[in-house]
């Protein structure tokens, strides 16, 4: 949980809204166009389309909602984030762990899960891991692609969960597999819980799907809340 005392203020950038008459119609875009323009260029990776949801496991559980089916075997890290499990078992995947170590996942174990079980899907955590706080290195990156790029129906599930208070620099296997990767970027820890936002870029196919789907439900996250942060 973030520090409240380290959390930047919100009344200021509140004041400068003004009167939040950000949305016209029901039909504007869900992602304020300024505001996709600064994640645009803080992304790691060129994403092929971008939108804003509320918060990472939000964005992960949408992402799973659209692309795992029962009985799917999905690749996730050993140690894995408790409620990626549960997301997971809730959609009835087979999960299967593969090892980490000081740089991030272990390429050959990777290459041998991915051999063995034809998973439809990979989730990360590229920096600051939970529960381990290890970080990927560009150099591991660079070797996971070379063994995904074998594998190019996986979709690889990116989860910055950190953002902006990570020690480590955001590195993405998008920068080499873009048209396999989703990253997820959270602003939650740096920005504050009660923002409730993260960016979700990627394959136009992913975020269309999780974009459409929110228009049965919430429809778009409070752009008065995009134009804050």
């Amino acid at each position: 949980v973030p520090d409240h005392d380290l959390l930047p203020h919100l009344a200021e950038p509140m004041r400068r809204v003004g009167d939040a008459r950000l949305t016209t119609s029901y039909l504007d875009e869900p992602v304020l166009p300024a505001l996709e323009a600064v994640l645009r260029e803080r992304f790691p990776f060129e994403p092929e389309r971008l939108t804003v949801v509320d918060g990472a496991l939000d964005a992960v559980d949408r992402i799973t909602a659209g692309t795992v089916r029962f009985g799917d075997h999905v690749l996730v890290e050993n140690p894995a984030f408790p409620p990626v499990l549960d997301l997971l078992d809730q959609v009835g995947a087979v999960v299967v762990g593969v090892p980490v170590d000081g740089c991030g996942l272990r390429p050959d174990a990777l290459a041998d899960a991915l051999d063995a079980h034809r998973p439809v899907a990979l989730y990360l955590q590229p920096r600051a891991h939970n529960p381990t706080g290890v970080s990927m290195t560009d150099e591991r990156a660079a070797a996971l692609a070379v063994v995904l790029s074998q594998h190019p129906s996986v979709l690889i599930v990116e989860d910055d969960h950190a953002g902006d208070i990570a020690s480590a620099l955001p590195v993405s296997l998008g920068a080499r597999l873009p048209a396999s990767t989703v990253h997820v970027l959270s602003f939650s820890k740096s920005h504050g819980p009660d923002l409730r936002l993260a960016a979700v870029g990627g394959p136009s196919s992913v975020i269309a799907s999780v974009t459409d789907r929110r228009l049965l439900g919430p429809g778009w996250s409070s752009r008065i809340l995009q134009a804050v942060l």
